[in-house]
Parts: structure tokens; C-alpha cells; sequence
């Protein structure tokens, strides 16, 4: 019995005696990240199929490459023995020496202007997405399990302070908070459901707490809620907006207090990969929020928001392209071709980009909205949110847009919206940069958890499964950008 199907066995126990046992939402997210942790490091127990591996063809390769190819070995001697989790689904042992000097290849041959490298470029990419398929196939085996799956108590916000702070910066002293519930999702984030009595606001509100430090102040909640002011104010659909207590004192952790938004989240739960419900409506909707989104001005908030790309220090987007890739350098365990690729496309594309600025939330995926018989309610989570292109919540949303209804018609319904029109050009630099950012961003979590600083499974998730399989989802759009079958 191999040990991939050790862990297969214990996930089967998670989710099928574990699970159905847990009635609060965050004990299902720990739940939920263990199991897709311990499927991810099932599938990497076990060795990339020999047919995976040598599904090449080393007359395709550039000349330089082509000793590299891995010849046909057993499949024991596939294995890659790593301390710590790899970032792409594709690197094993035999493999390494055209990894490397592929990912080399890619991010510095001048292969997008060339019809012969563009060529090699496929092939390269074609031969990694073989390798991370195979292994990508294990892994959700193993967080399925062997049986269908049926259907912290350390910091928590406290109702009874809650209600404390409550009745003196309201200035009502009979207020008393009558309901309490916690909502699953968000990493480091706390958010729960309340209703209250005794006071001239609404009396269901939504609560969400941040950690005592935050990385900058620009991600914080003075950033957050003076976003949701200026949309609010402006007809787009978020919560009303009731406070924000900047000190962490009162709760433990700076937080705003919001209005309750009638609608539910359209997908089952809080996971990035949930998949989307088929729902063209649904999504036309996205699209005219974000069209009204991208309408309201900037300049109140600069002073609150972080800025992508400044002219005015010198920066570009083709500088931008370049902090992302040195970012990369730095935090990747592996090469990754798809990887290279992608930053090499955006180099020799990044001149497509005009000069037009905006609030981009960067993160208006649907587990971030209510919605309301297949209409939006309210967009959610502003901690992402910052100065930049309109196109990059465009590129952000695709990957998912696309499977609930044609890109054309939700471009249609943004530009009908009042939305700048994108050529496909600007759509696929904004759809790459924005894995590539969401990338980094992950990457720099999972470092700090491989180097000691958290030992949770949520973050534990992030390096076993969710870095692998946001690069697959990479490679995907690359390969598709290039035309790679």
C-alpha cells in the first residue's frame, strides 16, 4: 500500500466522519484546507507517469536543449525528495535539468517575436502540462477520498466587548448585542453576523476584524472602508457603511462594522476554486458593477490606497513586469516554465497598455459576492483593493467568467455598462499579471509558513495545494495565449 493512499484513507475520514461533525464554518475551512493539504502531498508520494514524462519530442526543442530531454527511466527513479513542497505539479527528478534551463530559455530567448521559437515555446510548455496533469489527477483522488463525501477559540471577537464599544461610541447605553454568528473564510480575516437592540443604526450588521498588524496600512480598514464610502455613495452595490475603529485595542484587531446586504453567496463555499454556478445573468451582473466601479474617481484616495503603477516615480508597466518577475526569482522553490513564458509574453506585450487609473478591487471573485435571484447585492472583501488599471479585474475574473458565460458577452455587458472597451491584447496581459500577482502574494505566505511563522493548516493548504494549482491555472492561460494544445 503506498502512502498516497494512507493519506487518501485519512481524508476519507475527514470528510466522512469529520465533516458532517462540524457545525461551525471556520472548523470546516480547517477541515477542508487539511484535506486538499494532505491530497496535494499524496500525489506528490508518488512518481510522474514514465509516459508523462517522456511525452517529448526533442527535435522540437531549441538546440541547446535538446540533450536535456529525460530519457526513459523507472518510475522509482522519478522521484524528487524536496523539504518542502514544490510550487509546480511538473518537477521530479528526471525532469530538473529541462526545467531549468527551459524556464531559462523562455525568460530570456526572444521567442514571442519569432515564428521558430514560438514553436519550441509550445512544445516546452506542452511537455510541462502533460506532467502536472498526471499529477493534478492523483490529487483530486485523493481529496475525494475512497466514498462520496457527505454533505479557535484563542481571539475570537468577543460579543460582550463588542456590545461594550458598541454603547459608548454610539452613545446608547441600553445596547445589547442579542445575536452572534462567525462566518467562515479569509485567512487571517474574522467576520461575523450580528443584531443589536438599543440603538439608531440598522440592527443587522457584519463585523470583520482584522489582525492587530497588518502588513501596510494601505490593505488595512481605513483603506477598506473609505473605498466602500466612495462606492456606496456612488450607487455600486456594496454594503451601507456604519464604522471603523482603526486602534486594535477594543477587539483585538483594528475592524469596520457594516450593514447586513439581503442575497446569499452564489457558490457553496468560500474556496478560490469553487466552480461557478452556469449562470450568464449572474455574471453579466459582475460585469456592470465592475463597469460602475471603474467609473468612480481616484483622487480622494490617494491618500489611502496603494498606487500599481506611478508615472510620476518613473514606473510603467513594463517596470511593473519586472518587480514581478524579480519577486518570483526570489520566492519559488522550482523553475516553472509556465512561469517564465508568461513574464516573457507580458515583456514583449506590456506596450498595450494605455494610461488609465481607477479603483480595481483585485479580488471580486463570487466568494466575494451576495447575490439575489442571479443578480448582484453586494460586491465584498475590499482588503485588495488599490489604484490601477480597470483591466485588471477583467483579467482577474476571466478564468471563471469564462465558464458561466462567452467572454464576448460579458465584455458586452461591461461596455453597455459604460466600460472601456479591451482588445484581447490588454485582456491577456491583465489575465497573466494577475496570476502572477495573486502568485507572489501566496508564495510570500507560504515562505512565511515553511520558515516557522504559523503553523496552521490554512496556511499549510497554501503551499501544498494552492500554489500548484494556481500555476496550473497559469499554464493554462498561457497555453492558450499561445495556442499550446
Amino acid at each position: 500500500m503506498s502512502y498516497r493512499r494512507y493519506l487518501t484513507a485519512v481524508n476519507t475520514s475527514l470528510r466522512e466522519s469529520v465533516l458532517p461533525e462540524v457545525t461551525s464554518g471556520r472548523g470546516r475551512d480547517a477541515v477542508n484546507n487539511a484535506i486538499s493539504a494532505l491530497a496535494a502531498i499524496a500525489a506528490q508520494l508518488e512518481c510522474v507517469s514514465p509516459s508523462a514524462l517522456a511525452a517529448l519530442n526533442p527535435g522540437e526543442l531549441p538546440a541547446n536543449l535538446r540533450e536535456l530531454a529525460p530519457l526513459p527511466v523507472e518510475e522509482a527513479a522519478l522521484h524528487l525528495a524536496l523539504a518542502t513542497p514544490p510550487d509546480d505539479f511538473s518537477v521530479n527528478h528526471a525532469a530538473m535539468p529541462l526545467l531549468q534551463a527551459g524556464a531559462a530559455w523562455l525568460a530570456s530567448s526572444g521567442w514571442p517575436d519569432s515564428a521558430g521559437g514560438l514553436a519550441s515555446a509550445r512544445t516546452l510548455l506542452s511537455w510541462e502540462s502533460a506532467m502536472r496533469a498526471d499529477v493534478l489527477s492523483r490529487l483530486r483522488g485523493a481529496e475525494q477520498g475512497f466514498a462520496p463525501t457527505a454533505g479557535q477559540a484563542n481571539g475570537d471577537i468577543q460579543p460582550a466587548a463588542l456590545a461594550a464599544y458598541l454603547r459608548e461610541k454610539l452613545a446608547a447605553p441600553t445596547l445589547e448585542v442579542t445575536s452572534f454568528r462567525f462566518l467562515s473564510g479569509g485567512r487571517n480575516r474574522q467576520t461575523a453576523l450580528f443584531e443589536h437592540t438599543g440603538a439608531a443604526v440598522p440592527a443587522r450588521l457584519v463585523i470583520q476584524r482584522e489582525p492587530a498588524q497588518q502588513m501596510t496600512t494601505l490593505s488595512g480598514i481605513g483603506m477598506q472602508f473609505a473605498v466602500i464610502q466612495a462606492l456606496h455613495a456612488a450607487g455600486v452595490k456594496v454594503a451601507r457603511p456604519i464604522l471603523a475603529e482603526r486602534s486594535p485595542e477594543p477587539l483585538g484587531g483594528p475592524f469596520m462594522i457594516t450593514e447586513q446586504v439581503a442575497g446569499t453567496s452564489p457558490v457553496p463555499s468560500m474556496d478560490y476554486w469553487c466552480a461557478p454556478p452556469k449562470s450568464p445573468q449572474l455574471a453579466a451582473s459582475l460585469a456592470r458593477q465592475f463597469a460602475k466601479m471603474h467609473s468612480v474617481g481616484v483622487d480622494f484616495l490617494e491618500d489611502v490606497m496603494q498606487r500599481i503603477v506611478d508615472p510620476a516615480k518613473g514606473q510603467s508597466w513594463e517596470s511593473d513586469v519586472a518587480a514581478l518577475e524579480a519577486e518570483l526569482s526570489s520566492a519559488l522553490h522550482a523553475p516553472s516554465m509556465a512561469v517564465s513564458a508568461a513574464l516573457a509574453w507580458m515583456r514583449a506585450h506590456a506596450g498595450c497598455v494605455d494610461e488609465v487609473e481607477t479603483i480595481v478591487h483585485n479580488d471580486a471573485l463570487l466568494h466575494n459576492v451576495l447575490a439575489e435571484d442571479e443578480e448582484i447585492t453586494a460586491i465584498l472583501d475590499f482588503e485588495m483593493a488599490h489604484i490601477g488599471h480597470p483591466f485588471e479585474d477583467l483579467g482577474y475574473v476571466r478564468p471563471v467568467v469564462e465558464q458561466m458565460l462567452p467572454w464576448a458577452d460579458f465584455v458586452a455587458a461591461y461596455v453597455d455598462a459604460g466600460g472601456r472597451r479591451p482588445t484581447q491584447e490588454q485582456v491577456d496581459f491583465f489575465t497573466l499579471r494577475s496570476i502572477l500577482k495573486l502568485l507572489v502574494q501566496i508564495l510570500y505566505v507560504r515562505n512565511a509558513f515553511d520558515a516557522g511563522y504559523a503553523n496552521v493548516a490554512a496556511l499549510a493548504e497554501i503551499g501544498a495545494s494552492f500554489v500548484p494549482k494556481l500555476i496550473s491555472r497559469l499554464a493554462d492561460q498561457v497555453n492558450r495565449i499561445l495556442q499550446v494544445k
